[in-house]
């Protein structure tokens, strides 16, 4: 059926050969009318969209359903609390700890477990369209070409003067506008999840306060020592602060402050302390009646350092602004800066490599003939596969041993020749 459709449709929207001038470069080049193309268009655009969906949902669920069976024990603790929390809140009973409230039902337990895996994954679903939406999209291409391949579709559009390259055209375009969507979702949406996506699972126990943790001697360009019981990244807070500063001319003792908390201001570029005051070296200022207080206290040491000192993986959810101010900020050690300056440098050719990928796969299914679908899938995916292997393995490795900007944009270089050699053997 699909086949009669598509030759027909085909058939009746090539121009007959006595109305072509066939000196003009569209006729030489296999175009049809307008009006038949838009429907082709339409028709490869759907099929491509429809395996681009069932594609990155099937990714998804499996992607939940083996990380969450991995580690089962943790959600199902992290719901118990939950439900528990709940429990409590609505007996108006602040603690919910043993004894503090009865069992959670069955049901409360269905409903906390269910709240908990959504809100834990439901972030990385934005995540994993970033990071997999071009492979993804190499491969709703292949699965479209294959489904026209076996259908004879491609061979009847072929007969009716429309070039391989005309047909690959819309897939082109829908895949390059897929991967551009990555760009804003990670500049404008991820950084603002960034605190639940440099989680773990362990964090998931603590509930609504996961987020908090210790601060033990974290210093700034300024020779400032600050270490903290609790600190709040969501708020930017530091709780029951010490301050050590230290001189870094001699590098001796200059005074320590001891702060009830501490406010991150950006606008200023320090803390903003209260309840604070200074101890110095001189017992006299120290022991006296009147204890220097101070108010604020200069530093580069911001809450997204913290973060990114705390979690390996949270520059790879900020924004490429946030990046710049981490690299220019100079309050991270040389091997950090250089693997955040391959993290900002990778945003851009990510989005590149991508598009070649996809133009790699297209000579295994731009056939004009019947040809074993399963050997041409089996050299697309290792060439693709391959492809994007050595791409991971030079943003994780290569920083070390190149500079950042060489080692992010090498593959670009690589792939640009090998897609220009392959789009050549199609005959179209």
């Amino acid at each position: 059926m699909i086949w009669s459709l598509t030759s027909s449709t085909s058939v009746r929207c090539a121009i007959p050969s006595s109305q072509v001038n066939h000196d003009s470069p569209r006729a030489a080049c296999g175009f049809a009318r307008p009006s038949c193309m838009k429907t082709l268009d339409r028709y490869l655009i759907r099929h491509f969209m429809v395996n681009f969906a069932i594609l990155f949902c099937v990714l998804v669920t499996l992607f939940v359903l083996i990380d969450m069976i991995i580690d089962l024990d943790e959600f199902l603790q992290a719901s118990e609390n939950t439900a528990k929390r709940w429990q409590a809140e609505a007996n108006g009973v602040k603690s919910y700890g043993q004894g503090d409230v009865n069992d959670p039902k069955t049901s409360q337990l269905v409903r906390a477990f269910v709240y908990t895996v959504i809100g834990y994954y439901a972030p990385m679903v934005v995540t994993l369209y970033v990071y997999m939406c071009g492979l993804v999209v190499v491969g709703a291409t292949g699965f479209s070409l294959a489904a026209l391949v076996r259908a004879g579709e491609l061979t009847a559009i072929v007969t009716s003067g429309v070039s391989m390259f005309r047909v690959a055209a819309p897939m082109l375009v829908v895949g390059c506008i897929l991967n551009c969507i990555a760009m804003p979702l990670q500049e404008l949406v991820i950084p603002k999840l960034a605190h639940k996506l440099s989680r773990s699972k362990k964090d998931l126990k603590k509930g609504e306060e996961f987020h908090q943790f210790a601060v033990t001697y974290e210093g700034d360009n300024q020779g400032n020592l600050f270490s903290a019981a609790e600190y709040l990244p969501l708020r930017g807070e530091l709780w029951s602060v010490r301050i050590v500063q230290i001189d870094r001319t001699d590098h001796h003792f200059v005074r320590r402050i001891m702060a009830n908390q501490a406010i991150w201001e950006p606008e200023q570029g320090g803390w903003k302390l209260i309840d604070a005051y200074a101890l110095y070296p001189d017992t006299r200022l120290a022991g006296g009646a009147s204890v220097p207080t101070v108010d604020f206290v200069e530093s580069d040491l911001s809450p997204t350092v913290l973060m990114a000192r705390r979690a390996d993986r949270y520059p790879a959810v900020l924004s490429v602004g946030q990046l710049r101010q981490l690299i220019n900020s100079k309050s991270l050690d040389a091997r950090k800066a250089r693997r955040m300056s391959m993290v900002l440098h990778s945003r851009f050719s990510m989005l590149i490599v991508n598009v070649l990928i996809q133009v790699l796969v297209l000579p295994f299914f731009l056939l004009r003939e019947p040809a074993s679908l399963m050997t041409q899938a089996a050299k697309a995916a290792g060439v693709c596969i391959g492809a994007w292997g050595m791409f991971l393995f030079g943003s994780q490795t290569g920083a070390t041993l190149l500079p950042p900007v060489t080692a992010a944009w090498m593959p670009v270089f690589l792939y640009v020749p090998m897609s220009v050699f392959l789009i050549q053997t199609v005959k179209t």
